[in-house]
């Protein structure tokens, strides 16, 4: 019963550390190197959490917020904004558009996430 209560406790911290690494990614002030010293996880799972955006951390209530109807309005438009960042990243990625015409496409996105997503396709 100890052992099982350890590796509960290990991997609730695993989880933890994945969530902060999100976070740091997210931030883009971080190389990944500084990622994988401060979160303990290796530089492949750093590089791994990077590739797959999708698993953006969430503002802390969100869930409950959503659930409760509380700031609906604000909470559709975040979502919509996510879903635009997330198709701008993948029609770049698929090359059916280039990094000049996100812009274009996509007027909602501000232009720290226009240079943020065109740094991360550069990188890739």
């Amino acid at each position: 019963m100890c052992r099982a209560m350890e590796d509960m406790r290990n991997q609730t911290l695993k989880e933890g550390m994945k969530e902060v690494a999100l976070r740091m990614l997210a931030a883009g002030k971080y190389a990944l190197e500084e990622i994988v010293n401060i979160s303990g996880l290796s530089l492949e799972e750093v590089k791994q959490l990077k590739a797959d955006r999708s698993k953006l951390v969430k503002p802390s209530g969100y869930n409950i917020c959503k659930d409760r109807n509380v700031l609906k309005d604000c909470l559709e438009s975040r979502e919509k904004y996510d879903l635009a960042r997330e198709k701008a990243v993948f029609m770049l990625q698929k090359g059916k558009i280039i990094a000049d015409e996100i812009r274009k496409y996509f007027p909602e996105l501000i232009e720290s996430d226009i240079k943020e997503i065109e740094e991360t396709i550069i990188q890739t």
